[in-house]
């Protein structure tokens, strides 16, 4: 249930958070800040993929799988103020539900919303 629903979040270029992003000016940081967890990981300017995650292995030299860590395909990255980002793939349940009513606490007037699937394979 939850991969479905991160591969819905991060498929064909993240169309949640692409317009999310352009359409309210909320930033990553800020949500972040809403949520109270690390979401993204970013790299400044506008890279692609290998670019991107040979960046993130540089930056963290000890942690053979942080490039495995993030939605980091060229379709799946996104660009905001400049910066390119991915979003963690990283999830639970029990960190899904939890920042998930953040987001809805402090967007939910954006009309964020999300639902739990009943009957689904876990995959």
């Amino acid at each position: 249930m939850f991969r479905q629903a991160l591969r819905y979040l991060t498929s064909g270029g993240n169309p949640i958070l692409k317009p999310h992003f352009r359409y309210t000016g909320v930033t990553p940081d800020e949500i972040e800040n809403a949520t109270g967890r690390k979401l993204f990981a970013f790299v400044e300017g506008t890279v692609e993929g290998e670019a991107f995650r040979t960046e993130l292995a540089r930056r963290r030299p000890n942690d053979v799988l942080a490039h495995k860590r993030y939605f980091s395909r060229d379709d799946q990255l996104f660009v905001v103020d400049h910066k390119t980002y991915a979003l963690t793939n990283q999830w639970s349940k029990a960190k899904m539900e939890p920042t998930m009513a953040a987001l809805i606490a402090k967007y939910g007037s954006f009309g964020l919303s999300y639902g739990v699937a009943e009957n689904q394979a876990e995959t």
